[in-house]
C-alpha cells in the first residue's frame, strides 16, 4: 500500500475533528470519527484504525503544523496592532488626555494576555509601556479638563 495515496473524505474530516484545537471533538479519537460520519457502533473499532495509518499520522501532524503557522501569524497581527496603538495611546497621553490612559492601560492588559497564551514575553520598550503613578493620572486629569473647557 502506497503512502503517496490520497485520505478518503471520512479520514480527512477526522483528521479536522482530531487535530483542530478549535474543534469540540479535539484529541477525542471516537467522537472525531462519529463527526467524521462513522457509525457510533463501529467507531472505536475504526478510529483505531485510523490512527494506525501513518497517513493519517502524517495529516494530522501536517494539519497541526498548518494550525499553529497561522496562530503565530495571527499572533504577530495582533501585537503589531497593539503595539501600534499603543504608541498612538502614549503620545495622547502625554498630551493630557485621561482617556488615552486608561486605553494604555487596556493595550497592556491584551499583550498581558496573548503573552500568558502562547507562553511567551512580549517585550515593549521602556517608554511604551509607562505607568502613571495616581499623581500623574490626577495631573492629566487636569489637564484633559483644562483642555476641555477651553475647547
Amino acid at each position: 500500500m502506497s503512502t503517496n495515496k490520497p485520505l478518503t473524505a471520512k479520514q480527512f474530516s477526522f483528521v479536522q475533528a482530531y487535530a483542530d484545537s478549535g474543534s469540540d471533538t479535539y484529541n477525542n479519537q471516537y467522537q472525531s470519527a462519529v463527526k467524521a460520519g462513522y457509525a457510533e457502533t463501529t467507531a472505536r473499532l475504526a478510529c483505531k484504525m485510523i490512527l494506525a495509518s501513518i497517513r493519517v499520522k502524517q495529516a494530522v501532524s501536517e494539519y497541526r503544523a498548518e494550525i499553529k503557522q497561522v496562530l503565530e501569524h495571527n499572533r504577530t497581527i495582533a501585537i503589531d496592532l497593539l503595539t501600534a496603538n499603543l504608541k498612538r495611546a502614549q503620545v495622547k497621553a502625554d498630551a493630557g488626555d485621561i482617556q488615552a490612559v486608561g486605553a494604555i492601560t487596556g493595550i497592556v492588559r491584551e499583550l498581558n494576555a496573548i503573552s500568558m497564551l502562547h507562553g511567551s514575553s512580549i517585550i515593549i520598550e521602556q517608554d511604551q509601556a509607562k505607568t502613571y503613578t495616581d499623581a500623574e493620572q490626577a495631573l492629566l486629569k487636569r489637564k484633559a479638563i483644562k483642555l476641555t473647557d477651553s475647547a
